[in-house]
């Protein structure tokens, strides 16, 4: 389920291609039930593509 999570958000940013047009933000508020761990995949997943 993390690995299909993490090629999502990887697919999304992507897309934006390298001029932008993404502002990277899961939503405007996190669910309750929306677990940690999700949470600090979605980050890692976007610094990780910013930073390669």
């Amino acid at each position: 389920m993390l690995n299909y999570f993490l090629s999502s958000v990887r697919h999304n940013i992507e897309i934006a291609g390298e001029a932008g047009g993404l502002l990277c933000t899961p939503t405007h508020l996190l669910e309750p039930e929306v677990p940690w761990e999700n949470i600090e995949a979605y980050v890692e997943a976007c610094r990780e593509f910013r930073l390669a």
